[in-house]
């Protein structure tokens, strides 16, 4: 009598961990993802040695991430070689110059990033090019090739500096941010229960809030990976 208690305790428990109910949460869910899914625990992966060359800091993996920089780690599953747009892919595989760019989300597609196009005016003899490094919104993420602008070494009218341009320069991947049931947002209190990024989203309650749009890191959002201290931060 006693094993069984023992078993319906930790069933119940399993049905809490793993949140069977009508709603289906992926894996960012509007908030902070699996630590795993972006971090690798003891500095490895595959039983091999992670280490990180493209580092800012100059040292190895500091950061215990799957890539070797933020867009690289948000790459491995934001790109996929889609034939068609997909909800949370922003890039398409593979680069090949024939390849069409699919995705349509409200970032474009970055796979843009990577094209270089040179063509002849029909009025011309001379040849044009539209080069990868001049197309806007140029992430560095060093495990798909793609580099800093090679022109604007920071962002038009500031100074934040082009190479360090990534994905969690305007995405905060650990989601603090959350929308409450009175219209306000903040960092912390009520649980994120959904994403709000989408007309599909639920709306908050008072026991529950949800994740803003996209995950956006909100005034003041700064990086450890690339900005130090708060107060080094310069304005964007």
């Amino acid at each position: 009598m006693k094993a069984t208690r023992i078993m319906l305790i930790f069933g119940a428990a399993a049905l809490m961990l793993f949140g069977l109910t009508t709603v289906n949460y992926a894996f960012h869910s509007g908030g902070v993802a699996e630590c795993e899914g972006c971090h690798t625990m003891h500095n490895s992966l595959g039983n091999v040695r992670m280490t990180i060359n493209a580092n800012p800091i100059g040292v190895a993996n500091d950061f215990l991430l799957v890539g070797q920089d933020p867009s690289s780690t948000c790459l491995s599953c934001h790109a996929q070689p889609d034939t068609a747009p997909t909800q949370y892919h922003i890039m398409t595989l593979p680069f090949a110059q024939a390849t069409l760019p699919v995705e349509m989300t409200p970032g474009g597609d970055f796979t843009w990033l990577a094209k270089d196009w040179t063509w002849v005016p029909r009025t011309g003899s001379s040849t044009e090019e539209s080069l990868a490094s001049e197309h806007g919104h140029n992430v560095v993420a060093a495990d798909f090739g793609m580099v800093a602008d090679t022109r604007l070494t920071a962002a038009p009218g500031g100074t934040y500096a082009s190479t360090a341009l990534s994905c969690i320069s305007c995405h905060d991947p650990h989601g603090k941010h959350r929308r409450f049931a009175d219209g306000s947002i903040g960092t912390g209190g009520t649980p994120i229960h959904a994403s709000g990024s989408y007309n599909t989203s639920p709306d908050p309650t008072g026991g529950r809030a949800v994740g803003v749009y996209r995950l956006l890191g909100g005034k003041g959002h700064v990086t450890s990976y690339y900005d130090g201290a708060p107060s080094s931060v310069p304005l964007r």
